[in-house]
């Protein structure tokens, strides 16, 4: 794992403008000079953009949901969710996969009598909601999946997780490095200047830093997978299948 060095909002922003000819400012975020002002809205795109570009082992999180008694099966996702990752969902009371499903497959099974058939939980993100099939949803289900969190700065002042920046000592939490090619690139275009360097150094910057940002499974290239199948439509319960309990 590639270890992030972080940098205040001020520190990246000082460096940028030194990079490009600019004189460094004190604060620049509260700066009332045109190039600065322009930074500091520039660099909450670039911490926006990197949050929805890859995803980030530090902005990983684990959403738990215990399904009450009398659900309807649907429930609000986390206030800093931005996507699920796929392949972790998981129904624990059963030690079942979810699945995800279309529109198409969605409005299938709701149309068709399978509740007393089904297996599995399924589940669909729509509206904004995190939706279970079959509904009523059993009571008692513990259902979990990981996802990815826009809490990507910490707060200057309280050292609290904040999902924009607000002031020049808040920390976003991508490595500085990155975040430094990141706002010269849109600095430069936003300028109308010449950032074909800049973009080859953000480019090649964020590929290292992507690479280690988590451990790299073992690929085997055999034929034969003698492992249990955990993660397709072909797994079923560890215990008790076939069983009534």
């Amino acid at each position: 794992m590639t270890i992030q060095t972080s940098a205040s909002v001020n520190e990246i922003i000082n460096t940028v403008a030194a990079e490009v000819g600019l004189t460094p400012s004190v604060d620049p975020y509260s700066s009332a000079d045109d190039n600065f002002v322009q930074m500091r809205y520039l660099i909450n795109s670039v911490v926006k953009q990197l949050v929805r570009s890859y995803d980030w082992e530090f902005l990983q999180k684990e959403h738990l949901i215990s399904v009450p008694v009398g659900s309807v099966g649907e429930f609000d996702l986390p206030l800093d969710f931005v996507r699920m990752i796929d392949q972790t969902g998981w129904e624990r009371t059963n030690r079942n996969p979810i699945t995800s499903l279309s529109a198409q497959q969605w409005q299938y099974l709701k149309g068709r009598d399978l509740v007393s058939e089904t297996i599995y939980v399924n589940f669909r993100l729509a509206q904004g909601k995190f939706n279970i099939f079959p509904s009523p949803t059993p009571a008692g289900l513990e259902i979990a999946f990981e996802y990815v969190s826009n809490l990507s700065v910490l707060s200057g002042d309280s050292g609290t997780p904040a999902k924009a920046i607000l002031t020049g000592g808040d920390i976003p939490l991508f490595d500085s490095y990155l975040m430094e090619c990141a706002l010269k690139v849109k600095f430069l275009n936003a300028k109308g200047f010449d950032s074909n360097a800049a973009q080859l150094e953000l480019v090649e910057v964020y590929e290292q830093i992507t690479a280690g940002d988590k451990s790299a499974p073992i690929l085997n290239a055999g034929r034969g997978n003698h492992g249990a199948r955990l993660l397709n439509t072909f797994n079923t319960s560890d215990t008790n299948y076939g069983t009534s309990t």
